[in-house]
């Protein structure tokens, strides 16, 4: 994957929010990582800028406003909704009044980030998964990068054992395409 990307100058860098929707305790939030997670590192190695860095998060999630993430101005938004539906996160945002004004949702740059088990923006295993998958989105116009990643999905399931079959029959949640 690699080899198709090289580091984009800043100006020409898509502005990047990644937040995590939850509905947890019966209210909405928007949730942003601390700047050092793995989720700003997907984003900033895929060739975006990870909007939210500078925003001084602590250790964890951090609860951020529409008012924030309206004045970042992503150019880009990816979400994901740790336990509970992704695609439903993605539509009740896509339908919101203040989110349908967005420039990134105006433009369909509102994505929900793929998951089959697990999400693919984790510390774990499926974290290349990820990164192939952010840069297919974020570089468009590098259609080599959309082979990669369906290579890459069917060779990382293959080292565990399954079969093609298998493969085929695993539930993918999220914006994979």
């Amino acid at each position: 994957m690699s080899h198709h990307l090289s580091t984009p100058l800043q100006a020409q860098s898509p502005r990047v929010l990644h937040v995590y929707y939850s509905e947890k305790g019966g209210s909405v939030s928007f949730n942003v990582s601390p700047a050092q997670w793995i989720q700003a590192w997907l984003v900033e190695q895929a060739g975006g800028i990870a909007v939210w860095k500078e925003a001084g998060i602590g250790s964890g999630w951090q609860q951020t406003g529409f008012d924030q993430i309206a004045a970042w101005q992503p150019e880009f938004v990816f979400v994901t909704s740790y336990g509970s539906d992704v695609d439903r996160a993605k539509e009740l945002l896509s339908k919101d009044p203040l989110w349908a004004e967005m420039v990134a949702v105006k433009q369909q740059k509102l994505f929900a980030i793929p998951e089959d088990f697990v999400c693919w923006d984790q510390p774990d295993s499926r974290w290349i998964l990820g990164l192939c998958w952010f840069s297919a989105i974020l570089n468009p116009d590098i259609a080599e990068l959309r082979t990669d990643m369906h290579e890459l999905f069917s060779s990382f399931f293959a080292l565990y054992g399954l079969t093609p079959e298998q493969i085929g029959q695993i539930k993918i949640r999220g914006d994979y395409f």
